[in-house]
């Protein structure tokens, strides 16, 4: 899966239609790792034909790496009345830490994206295989990318592509809707209103006067042996694929 929306998403830049002219920063090599992680990680590697049971051993190291980083971990926000307001808000998904941990553990890379609703701070937690990386400043700070959301209704396909680009204190949002009857592309465009949950969303914002991306990237902090040249991370269990499937 993650291959066709990397894919529909490139024929989007070539046609130019929403004014990119830049590629995904993804090699071949780290698309196909990716999704080989995540079959991996799931249970259902290449190695493991019909019919044939894993382990799961990949999924095991992942939460264990994940026990470990969260197993102390202490968050307080204090000192004023908006601390604390922070830190109520904060409390919903640091229940939920331990898990995002072994996900991003698992595909070696989570996008951390708060947002508004209900008059409340919610923080979408981005998996590795649904975002896609656009372009990383001098510092590989990711700077502008693409987050792929689905719906599934019947036998619509609804594709939401949500594209964040920082640039000089400004962070610009565009939002567009896809519908599809088959998972084979991304359909014919359509307006966010046309889905309910995405009609409170505008097609495009801009946020003026910050000094950094509104999202946070969390890649795991070793040294990606699948592409030198790339500031992604890698999976926790990557240098052990050969051990996994033996």
């Amino acid at each position: 899966m993650f291959e066709r929306l990397i894919r529909w998403v490139r024929n989007i830049l070539r046609a130019g239609t929403d004014g990119i002219t830049t590629n995904i920063q993804l090699s071949g090599e780290m698309e196909s790792a990716i999704s080989r992680w995540a079959r991996i990680y799931e249970g259902c590697p290449d190695w493991c034909p019909k019919g044939t049971h894993s382990l799961r051993l990949a999924s095991s190291i992942a939460s264990e790496f994940a026990r470990l980083v969260t197993l102390e971990m202490a968050v307080n926000i204090e000192g004023s009345a908006r601390a604390e307001y922070l830190g109520t808000q904060i409390e919903p998904f640091l229940e939920r830490i331990r898990s995002y941990t072994e996900l991003g553990c698992a595909l070696g890379n989570m996008v951390f994206k708060p947002y508004v609703a209900d008059n409340r701070i919610l923080i979408d937690a981005v998996q590795g295989d649904c975002f896609l990386p656009i372009a990383f400043d001098s510092s590989f700070r990711m700077t502008d990318v693409v987050f792929v959301e689905q719906q599934i209704a019947g036998r619509q396909i609804y594709t939401r592509l949500e594209r964040h680009k920082f640039e000089d204190g400004t962070d610009t949002i565009t939002n567009r809707a896809f519908q599809s009857e088959s998972n084979q592309s991304l359909g014919r465009e359509i307006l966010l209103t046309d889905v309910a949950s995405w009609s409170s969303i505008a097609p495009e914002a801009k946020i003026s006067g910050i000094e950094k991306p509104l999202f946070a990237h969390f890649k795991v902090p070793i040294t990606n042996r699948v592409d030198r040249h790339s500031p992604l991370g890698t999976s926790v269990f990557a240098e052990a694929v050969d051990t996994l499937r033996d």
